[in-house]
């Protein structure tokens, strides 16, 4: 039987100690899973095939959660009575300023908190400070997708503006005003023994945002965003069994050092649909038992043993063909897995270098 645990890591390591250590994030062990070759070679070695288009669903999609954290923190200025009994509102205000300049960097947040102080009712600031952040975040328009533009992004966040719940889930705001639920970024240990041996590697990522309810602050949920072309009864499901979402739990429940178990998924879609069940948003609820907590386990130390047996020679990984075509598009990788191994060796070393972090932080100043 494997033991599992997740751990803080210790304060006095030393950096170069910790970054000895292999990390996983839930992209690098989901591409994994979906193919070993091309988990390993792109998430384990940083490698890539030189692109000549852009990802625009990526782009857009980085582009709204930057909205999404903006309204996360409008949230909190509107309800900073719920925190009154620790802080005064300046000091919470001030920390929700020093929160957002972290964010989007101190020339944005100027102009985000100029517009929220300016005379005009609620929902109309809410969408201008949102559309400021949008109209600032780096996105641009592709003539060659018109899916995916800035009119059709802003038309996308109003919806989401005007369908959040501002003042009924709260983003969680901790006493010490050291945590602020919004964009929170985590780090940990995770140390498991299997077959004799133990493996110590870190977890990290990235949370969209940790909840209380507005009559429980101590009661916390994980708020998880997403956007997508569109939004059904598929969509929805896939949720119940996400290890994404169960691996967003154990962190935010190491994080708050309380006991959660569910978490709010909201699905955005883009562009927004003429007619659909769902109205190009939904909210949906999901938990986890004590049973899926063990299965995220399991599959994380099944992916990370994948990892290492083919680390070192990731041409012999394992190639699962029936992911060569995903998101409708085929693998960019089928010309170095379709070639003789000589030919393989030659096309692996002439890839190109490009790390990926779901930490890397940007400056928008």
């Amino acid at each position: 039987m494997a033991t599992f645990s997740v751990e803080k890591i210790p304060d006095n390591w030393p950096k170069d100690l910790i970054e000895s250590i292999p990390v996983f994030d839930f992209t690098k062990l989901s591409a994994i899973n979906t193919c070993p070759t091309w988990g390993i070679i792109r998430y384990g070695l940083h490698k890539t095939v030189s692109a000549s288009s852009r990802a625009m669903a990526l782009e857009a999609g980085e582009a709204c959660h930057q909205v999404f954290a903006a309204v996360r923190l409008i949230d909190i200025l509107r309800n900073l009575h719920m925190y009154s009994d620790h802080h005064s509102p300046n000091v919470l205000r001030d920390a929700v300023f020093s929160r957002s300049t972290e964010l989007f960097g101190k020339n944005r947040t100027k102009q985000f908190f100029d517009i929220l102080s300016e005379p005009d009712d609620e929902r109309t600031l809410a969408i201008k400070a949102g559309l400021h952040i949008l109209e600032t975040s780096g996105f641009y328009d592709d003539p060659k997708d018109k899916r995916r533009t800035i009119d059709k992004l802003s038309e996308a966040c109003i919806v989401y503006i005007d369908r959040y719940e501002f003042g009924k889930h709260i983003p969680y705001v901790s006493h010490d005003l050291g945590f602020i639920g919004t964009e929170n970024s985590f780090h940990f240990l995770v140390r498991y023994n299997s077959n004799g041996h133990e493996r110590l590697v870190r977890f990290y990522g990235r949370i969209d945002g940790v909840h209380c309810y507005k009559n429980n602050p101590n009661d916390l949920f994980v708020g998880e965003n997403k956007t997508a072309s569109r939004l059904n009864d598929a969509w929805e499901q896939s949720f119940e069994t996400s290890h994404q979402v169960t691996g967003y739990i154990v962190a935010a429940r190491m994080v708050s050092e309380l006991d959660i178990t569910r978490a709010r998924i909201t699905g955005l879609a883009i562009p927004q649909p003429r007619v659909s069940d769902y109205d190009g948003y939904n909210n949906t609820f999901v938990k986890r038992s004590n049973t899926q907590f063990q299965e995220w386990a399991d599959w994380f130390m099944h992916t990370c043993e994948m990892y290492f047996k083919y680390i070192d020679t990731p041409l012999q990984a394992p190639k699962y063909t029936h992911s060569c075509n995903r998101y409708f598009r085929p693998c960019s990788f089928i010309p170095l897995c379709a070639s003789d191994m000589e030919d393989r060796e030659e096309l692996f070393t002439a890839m190109e270098d490009e790390r990926w972090s779901p930490l890397e932080e940007k400056s928008y100043d």
